[in-house]
């Protein structure tokens, strides 16, 4: 089996595909065909960017349009990147519906007339519909408006500007994204479709006449490729439980609209009626981090070329290649499912700063996912000194600018190991630093805190399922620990799941050769 990731992959596709013009598929998809097919033998395909691995893959990419890292916005660029095209699929429908009106009008009047956290929410709820619903034409004028209207916006006890380092960004993704990952769907159809795979047609055309999806394999699963929503969703909720900026996703693209500061994310007190039901909450009160002038911008740069070179790699076809060349959908489809899961639930951790119990749970599954994606345990991840220097390398390999932005969640989440090793009182009260317990065969067995506590989340992990353990291996461990530890779980441990997707932004050729080992065989 090849110890290298190869650059290529062999693909067998219908000739009646992409309107019997394969060739201008890949070309689409940014794809080069190495080899045609031959006798037996399919097309050999290569990525584009692994023709030159030192150049960007330009899948995403970003424009700063407005905001102190620029001298003169440039709005006007929106025309050129959103093109009229889109606008058939856009985002809100017709921006003259009554309904979509009144949703307006009603956002102004909350906007105007409640206490200060609802009134900003509603204000820039209402920039965010209007970007999202304006025609291609108006798009300039309402990003240019609302960068306005925010860096006018006044502070409560001043006539100072609250925001007067907005600024304005665009954030988009090639098509050639969505071919790349379609083509898993594709093949999987023809794969399990023993009809379509002997060339007939007509339930595919009948399909397609009646506007129904045929290649719609784990579609919704991993459709954060379609806008990026999903890929964008972690970085906006960076400084959680504090709001930096907000998106309107677009067909084309989402605009950004950045603050230049951080604003509190949730009210002290109830702010709808769910807010009324009984939940655990956050067990401290988090403090704004000083953020540096420039990190804004600086994170979202960051963000997106590392975002562009994530996606070059889980599109990447000659990833899912087996030892004899061969592309594999099932595997491809796995991958890309499972990193889309990984950033939806990190950012439902971010989100979930009113409920402790389901951000504990999303951080179970998160690192269950982190375990297929990064070939890492769940216990070395909980691990302090591993958590301490995939911060530390995280440190090195970001911006100040950015890391002022991108790293305080990561740091309290490295500090909610600390207090976790904190909740062993059995073994503190006695002035232990060990946790002691006997194996299944009566064998003493220490555990340092840090292992303890580590093993500790593991257990809870197991417990989604139900307490206790029917290995009678695990079983003296699983009740000692139980036994030892407070249960108490800092609000700020599903943090973790913010470092490890960090560490997994920072470090995409780790990514692609675990995606390559997994399915080499």
């Amino acid at each position: 089996m090849a110890t290298q990731v190869p650059r290529t992959a062999e693909m067998h596709l219908p000739s009646w595909l992409w309107g019997g013009d394969v060739p201008a598929l890949f070309s689409a998809a940014h794809l080069i065909v190495v080899t045609p097919p031959s006798q037996g033998r399919g097309l050999v395909v290569e990525a584009v960017e692994r023709t030159h691995p030192k150049e960007k893959p330009k899948l995403v990419v970003s424009r700063e349009l407005a905001g102190p890292g620029i001298d003169q916005p440039v709005f006007d660029l929106l025309t050129e990147l959103d093109s009229p095209a889109y606008e058939q699929i856009q985002a809100g429908g017709d921006r003259h519906e009554p309904e979509l009106q009144r949703h307006l009008a009603g956002l102004r009047e909350r906007a105007e007339h409640s206490p200060p956290l609802s009134a900003i929410s509603a204000t820039f709820a209402a920039h965010q519909l209007v970007t999202m619903t304006s025609s291609a034409s108006e798009l300039p004028l309402a990003a240019r408006t609302a960068w306005n209207e925010i860096r006018q916006i006044e502070l409560a006890e001043s006539t100072s500007p609250a925001y007067p380092d907005a600024s304005v960004h665009f954030v988009q993704r090639a098509e050639a994204i969505l071919h790349r990952t379609k083509l898993a769907a594709v093949l999987l159809r023809l794969e399990h479709d023993d009809r379509l795979r002997s060339g007939d047609l007509t339930a595919v055309q009948a399909a397609l006449a009646n506007g129904q999806e045929v290649f719609a394999a784990g579609g919704a699963l991993g459709e954060g490729f379609a806008l990026l929503d999903a890929y964008l969703a972690p970085l906006l909720g960076a400084m959680t439980p504090f709001v930096w900026a907000f998106p309107a996703t677009r067909a084309s693209g989402t605009v950004l609209y950045a603050l230049g500061k951080q604003i509190r994310g949730t009210e002290p007190v109830a702010a709808e009626p769910l807010h009324l039901l009984p939940a655990r909450s956050a067990d401290r009160a988090s403090s704004a981090p000083t953020v540096a002038a420039g990190a804004s911008g600086a994170a979202i740069t960051w963000w997106t070329r590392r975002l562009d070179k994530i996606m070059s790699v889980i599109s990447d076809p000659a990833i899912y290649s087996d030892a004899m060349g061969q592309y594999s959908p099932s595997k491809h489809l796995h991958a890309q499912l499972s990193l889309d899961q990984l950033f939806r639930r990190v950012g439902s951790i971010q989100r979930a700063h009113r409920d402790t119990d389901a951000r504990r749970v999303l951080l179970f599954t998160v690192l269950d996912t982190l375990e297929r994606l990064t070939n890492r345990s769940l216990v070395e991840m909980c691990t302090l000194r591993f958590a301490e220097r995939t911060l530390t390398k995280l440190r090195a390999l970001m911006p100040a600018d950015a890391a002022s932005l991108l790293l305080p969640a990561a740091e309290r989440a490295v500090d909610a190991i600390k207090q976790l090793q904190d909740g062993f009182f059995v073994a503190r009260q006695a002035g232990a630093s060990v946790v002691a317990f006997r194996n299944n065969v009566g064998e003493a067995r220490p555990l340092s805190f840090e292992s303890a506590a580590a093993e500790y989340v593991r257990v809870l992990r197991n417990a989604t399922h139900g307490h206790g353990s029917n290995r009678k291996d695990h079983k003296p461990l699983v009740d000692a620990l139980l036994a030892h530890h407070s249960g108490q779980l800092p609000h700020d441990l599903g943090l973790l799941g913010w470092l490890y997707l960090l560490d997994v932004m920072a470090s995409p050729e780790s990514l692609r050769r675990t995606l390559w080992a997994s399915g080499a065989d």
